[in-house]
């Protein structure tokens, strides 16, 4: 009789084969879905690194070889910060170095959470403008807050705008540019990585810091005007300083290494000098004062003094609408070899323009002085001047110039990477070492990062090195 069926023997040998036909797909395809996988690794690492080439090249490129360079170079500490001619929202100075995953700023690891080792080394870039308060210290804190009353002002220098205490943005437009009309509401405001504010009652300031010009807003109206900018030698201004005792803005424009002080004076007696007079056998001369749109100037009293002369009573001197006549004594005459002639308490100068002096002596007309109306805003008739020069990169000092925050202040620690604003290579590297020669001028920096990171089997990597070199010369 024939019986249908199977033996345990066959049994056996059938859930062998299957398992064995099982285990050869399974790993098939498990070495299939890793090739993949570090296929796709590998091709995103030469990708990766290509944008990180292209940043370093940028910044080697345009760096700035007048600034002196900061580089830590130590078994815990291997860092370099460079000062960057600025493109566009880019650059002015940029820190390099390296940190650590996973940390908790982070929103992605490189190696999954049942890797081998999640903890990976990678190298990043922070461009910065380095503006710090009076007790600040950037690389410990960093206060963007201004305070006046009751009132608070935060500049938002990565996000282009300014912000009131209650988070509203009162200028700006949140994505960087140089636009502005002759005046314009917030809403049409646009600026750059602004840094410093000052404020002169309804007045707020803005130091528009890579645009390189300082604006002020108008509270009552909100409607925002300029008020210099690089035509007016800005370049880079950080800190802004107003002082309400002389009607004077300070600026610190740091780029050039200086403090730009801007004011208006209303000048009550000025002092009328004309110098460097050459001429001989002169028996009298006259002078003439005039506006800038050459309306004569009324002289009402004066002090005359004249280098070389002494006042007599046989000198003779009138004055005539706009002119003042000097005679000398009938038994002498007079010879210049650049000599002065100055007149003081001549008359009150109370209309805003500059006024001028016409000597007949050499039909030479010189200028007098300008007259202001005591107001900052108005621009024609105020003056700038440099307050303080040959600095390093001030970023914060009081009227007094007693008190200063220096950004070159030899007090460094590490800065941290910034998820929202910095550029982090996330291909892991080995290594970053920076070299700086003071014999020959040349700056190294030699990178060792992975083209082949395996995150399941450690031992299972491929290196590259990438060298930059900068010569200071």
């Amino acid at each position: 009789m024939n019986k249908k069926g199977f033996t345990l023997v066959e049994v056996l040998v059938w859930i062998s084969i299957s398992v064995i036909l099982m285990i050869s797909v399974w790993i098939l395809v498990s070495w299939g879905i890793s090739n993949i996988i570090n296929q796709e690794k590998i091709f995103k690492n030469s990708d990766d690194f290509l944008v990180l080439e292209t940043k370093l090249n940028t910044i080697f490129s345009n760096i700035d070889t007048s600034f002196s360079w900061i580089i830590i170079n130590s078994p815990n500490k291997k860092w370099v910060i460079l000062k960057i001619n600025n493109q566009f929202n880019e650059w002015w100075f940029a820190y390099i170095w390296t940190t650590n995953s996973p940390i908790n700023n982070w929103n992605w690891i490189y190696c999954w959470s049942w890797s081998e080792d999640i903890n990976t080394k990678h190298v990043f870039i922070k461009t910065f403008i380095p503006y710090e308060e009076s007790s600040e210290d950037i690389f410990s804190n960093f206060d963007e807050i201004l305070t006046w009353n009751t009132i608070w002002y935060t500049s938002h220098s990565k996000d282009n705008v300014v912000k009131d205490n209650s988070g509203d943005i009162i200028i700006g437009k949140e994505i960087f540019w140089d636009k502005l009309e002759s005046w314009a509401s917030w809403k049409d405001v646009y600026l750059n990585n602004p840094t410093w504010l000052a404020r002169n009652n309804n007045i707020l300031f803005i130091s528009d810091t890579l645009n390189n010009r300082v604006l002020y807003y108008n509270i009552t109206n909100d409607q925002t005007f300029e008020l210099l900018n690089e035509n007016d030698w800005l370049k880079e201004p950080t800190w802004l300083y107003y002082d309400s005792s002389d009607n004077a803005l300070y600026i610190s424009n740091s780029w050039k290494r200086e403090v730009l002080k801007y004011y208006s004076e209303n000048i009550i007696t000025p002092e009328l000098s004309l110098t460097w007079i050459t001429a001989n056998n002169i028996t009298d001369f006259n002078i003439d004062l005039y506006s800038n749109s050459w309306e004569k100037i009324i002289m009402n009293r004066w002090i005359i003094d004249i280098e070389g002369h002494t006042i007599t009573s046989g000198d003779t001197y009138t004055n005539s609408t706009n002119r003042l006549s000097f005679s000398f004594s009938w038994l002498t005459n007079h010879n210049f070899s650049n000599n002065y002639i100055k007149i003081n308490n001549i008359s009150d100068f109370s209309w805003t323009w500059t006024y001028y002096a016409k000597l007949d002596i050499n039909n030479k007309i010189f200028p007098f002085f300008s007259q202001s109306d005591n107001d900052i805003l108005t621009k024609d008739d105020n003056k700038l001047e440099v307050y303080d020069s040959n600095l390093d990169y001030e970023t914060w000092f009081n009227s007094s110039m007693d008190n200063r925050n220096n950004f070159i202040d030899n007090i460094y620690n590490n800065l941290e990477y910034n998820k929202n604003y910095d550029y982090i290579l996330k291909v892991p590297i080995k290594d970053i070492d920076i070299e700086y020669s003071t014999t020959n001028r040349f700056l190294n920096l030699n990178l060792k990062y992975y083209k082949k990171y395996n995150c399941y089997d450690l031992d299972d990597k491929r290196e590259r090195t990438f060298l930059i070199k900068k010569n200071f010369k």
